[in-house]
């Protein structure tokens, strides 16, 4: 009985380690990508960004994965996500008084 449960336990460890990983690899892959095309395709270097990070947003299909980005002396954020084409797409920004401007 007691080895049933430990065999249990241990199945239930791995499957929810490896959906935690699953998820912190798929947020950190999207973060570097959506770094590398604001750097690359906008021309902005490291330096000048403030901040990313990459969330989970709750939205349907390919946008459940976003990314956030700050650019210094720029008052907007910025929302990316990546397509089924791994292209990285501007999905909306805010600006500096809280307003969502959706990107479509």
């Amino acid at each position: 009985m007691k080895r049933k449960f430990r065999i249990i336990i241990s199945i239930i460890l791995m499957i929810g380690i490896g959906i935690s990983g699953y998820i912190f690899y798929a947020k950190n892959k999207l973060e570097s990508d959506v770094i590398e095309h604001v750097m690359v395709e906008m021309k902005i270097p490291t330096e000048s960004i403030e901040s990313s990070e990459a969330f989970i947003a709750n939205l349907p299909g390919l946008r459940n994965y976003m990314v956030s980005i700050k650019i210094e002396n720029d008052t907007n954020t910025y929302f990316y996500y990546k397509d089924k084409n791994d292209d990285i797409i501007l999905e909306s920004y805010t600006d500096e008084n809280g307003v969502e401007y959706i990107i479509e």
